[in-house]
């Protein structure tokens, strides 16, 4: 019983620990202005997620990519937007709304539980993706951004993990859909 106590003190305590920062860019020479989405496109989103193809395709890849997918998902139900997610390359379906097109440069991810138990062994969490906010029914491109984020594996069990990292970059991710 003692174990089990700890362990779920352990999970609250990193769940509570450092913030996830998010360094968000424009594209070069770009300067960062407000992406402008028509009010009839910002309520349903479409997510389609893509790996860099430089980018081996190792066995976390599928983990990663649910775990965002699930995350928007969270986020999105929670600010009233209707949400699907899309394999393969992304498409437009003819419907009022808003395609993300997440390309995703590299990352590596550090869950919670790894880095409770390994600590500063687990190493750096971070992301590095370019999210293009696409027309749902035509493709047209409204804008894109970069978004980076890492952790500090000196921060302990107090890092961001990649689940904090991914909440982060959603959050922003949402607030240029839903014009915040």
């Amino acid at each position: 019983m003692k174990k089990i106590r700890f362990m779920l003190l352990a999970v609250a305590v990193s769940l509570a620990g450092c913030a996830a920062t998010v360094e968000k860019k424009a594209p070069a020479g770009a300067a960062p202005a407000a992406i402008q989405i028509p009010a009839d496109s910002s309520k349903r989103v479409v997510l389609s997620m893509q790996l860099d193809p430089q980018h081996p395709q190792d066995s976390g890849w599928q983990a990663f990519k649910q775990e965002w997918i699930d995350i928007t998902i969270e986020q999105a139900t929670a600010q009233g937007l209707q949400f699907a997610a899309q394999d393969g390359p992304p498409k437009p379906t003819g419907e009022s709304g808003t395609l993300l097109v997440v390309r995703v440069n590299d990352y590596r991810h550090v869950g919670v539980a790894a880095r409770i138990f390994g600590g500063i062994m687990t190493g750096n969490a971070f992301i590095d993706a370019k999210v293009e906010f696409r027309d749902l029914k035509t493709g047209t491109l409204y804008g894109e951004r970069s978004y980076n984020t890492s952790s500090s594996a000196g921060h302990g069990v107090f890092a961001a993990v990649t689940p904090k990292q991914n909440y982060a970059i959603a959050d922003e991710v949402l607030g240029e859909i839903k014009g915040r």
